[in-house]
């Protein structure tokens, strides 16, 4: 009896919904973004709108870079962890991952699920969609986001195991 696949929910088909979920919210954000650059551009010079853009991108910068910075220290530790998980897949062992597990690749989950789409979100020219990336890329609010993404493949996990 083949014991079911190591699932981590975002090599799986949840993790397509994810990124479509990035994608959706970038879509949206630029549209609000064009939206209030309209009304901003009536009380605004040019000058200062791309003094305002300069400086919320700045801001969002500096925070992903710190956080950034700190989540490629641990890459480093986890990079063992991942191969040690690749090794027991390639030797037929397949397991689902738990709660430890995930726990274990947290920066893995930060950069690649929360890190980069902020990144980009800051890269977008435009306020809103700075501002946002900047609160995705905030402590509080990431490490609630992988929280919950970690509860959720673990929920996953236990109904396919039952």
């Amino acid at each position: 009896m083949s014991k079911p696949p190591l699932r981590s929910g975002f090599a799986t088909p949840a993790g397509g919904v994810m990124l479509f979920k990035w994608v959706a919210l970038a879509i949206v954000l630029v549209y609000i973004d064009m939206q209030v650059i309209t009304y901003l551009s009536a009380a605004f010079t040019t000058y200062e709108l791309i003094a305002l853009y300069l400086l919320t991108t700045a801001i969002g910068l500096f925070v992903i870079y710190f956080k950034w910075c700190k989540s490629v220290e641990d890459l480093r530790l986890e990079a063992v962890l991942l191969s040690e998980a690749f090794r027991e897949r390639a030797n037929g062992i397949f397991r689902h991952s738990t709660k430890q597990d995930l726990e274990d690749l947290r920066s893995s989950i930060l950069i690649g699920g929360y890190y980069v789409p902020a990144l980009i979100l800051i890269i977008i020219p435009g306020v809103v969609s700075d501002l946002f990336g900047t609160l995705v890329a905030t402590s509080m609010v990431s490490n609630w986001l992988v929280n919950r993404q970690i509860q959720r493949v673990v929920k996953e996990n236990e109904k396919t195991t039952t």
